[in-house]
């Protein structure tokens, strides 16, 4: 069974909720996104979140996305999720059902899920009740070392870009969307 590390995040507005979908199978190769950012910044460490950092640092952290192996993709909804279920069905049924894996072992890395849970969500079981496809094994992970935190922000990057060049094309949209392994509406 191959192992495959799967980070979501999201950017949305009042028209379009995006999520950002980032495989891999080695966490190597976003740390070495943000590795190589950081060393361009002349920085130790950065929390790279695109609503907050300022242009440069989008231009540098989105070069080097745009020039790694990684892989990502695009799903698409009208609203965010607002029940327990349908956050299930967003973060890992239709995560799950749109990525070209089968038969793996996903580990989904997902920031809002501590939240979800505190509310008596059991995210693994919705998800589980609405279906896991393709023969996947599915392992939702809860707190995340620096090394994970990497994946969410190159997916927090995705999903903002994404959502941004769906308003106004930029010197990135181009590239962004060239790269985009699947872009799934729902």
């Amino acid at each position: 069974m191959n192992n495959y590390y799967i980070f979501v995040d999201e950017s949305y507005d009042n028209e379009v909720f995006v999520l950002g979908v980032v495989w891999v199978r080695s966490l190597k190769e976003v740390i070495r996104i943000k590795g190589n950012a950081l060393k361009v910044l002349g920085k130790k460490d950065h929390n790279f979140h695109y609503s907050d950092d300022n242009e440069k640092i989008k231009s540098i952290f989105l070069t080097e996305i745009l020039l790694s192996p990684v892989n990502y993709g695009i799903v698409l909804f009208k609203v965010p999720p607002k029940t327990c279920r349908e956050y299930a069905k967003y973060y890992v049924s239709d995560i799950v059902r749109v990525l070209p894996l089968t038969k793996s072992l996903l580990n989904i890395y997902v920031k809002g899920l501590k939240y979800w849970i505190s509310k008596s969500c059991n995210i693994l079981a919705e998800a589980a009740a609405l279906g896991i496809e393709n023969e996947n094994a599915v392992r939702l992970r809860l707190n995340f070392n620096k090394e994970e935190r990497a994946g969410l922000e190159v997916a927090d990057y995705i999903a903002s870009t994404f959502r941004m060049c769906i308003r106004t094309r930029f010197e990135f949209c181009d590239e962004l969307s060239s790269k985009v392994k699947f872009i799934y509406r729902v």
